[in-house]
């Protein structure tokens, strides 16, 4: 344990606020992930935005010269 706090290191005294800042990233995830029914949502999500924004492929057209 850390008596003096002055003598702490930046990087040290950085860990927990890191921690405590990235639960906004992590809680939603974890929910997700243990949620069925978000999780399927989520699913049914990605797949119509992959359809709606699919490329046609393009066509190489050569001419010979």
């Amino acid at each position: 344990m850390v008596n003096n706090v002055t003598n702490l290191p930046p990087t040290v005294a950085l860990i927990p606020a890191m921690f405590a800042k990235s639960s906004c990233v992590w809680n939603p995830l974890l929910y997700a992930v243990k949620n069925e029914d978000l999780r399927n949502s989520l699913i049914e999500v990605v797949k119509r935005f992959s359809r709606e924004n699919t490329v046609a492929p393009i066509a190489i057209v050569t001419t010979s010269s």
